[in-house]
């Protein structure tokens, strides 16, 4: 069975790669800016899990 998710994840992937190989410090900029668009949980700090 194929979901749509699938399908968007392959075209992001292939965009990623396109954009990697053609201006690999502009993809690098894009993947460090959507990698801090999320912060770290309690778990990765080392505080215990919440409830």
């Amino acid at each position: 069975m194929k979901t749509e998710t699938s399908k968007v994840a392959r075209i992001t992937g292939i965009a990623g790669e396109v954009l990697h190989a053609l201006m690999p410090r502009v993809a690098q900029i894009a993947m460090n800016t959507a990698f801090r668009m999320f912060p770290d949980s309690s778990a990765a700090k080392g505080g215990k899990p919440e409830k």
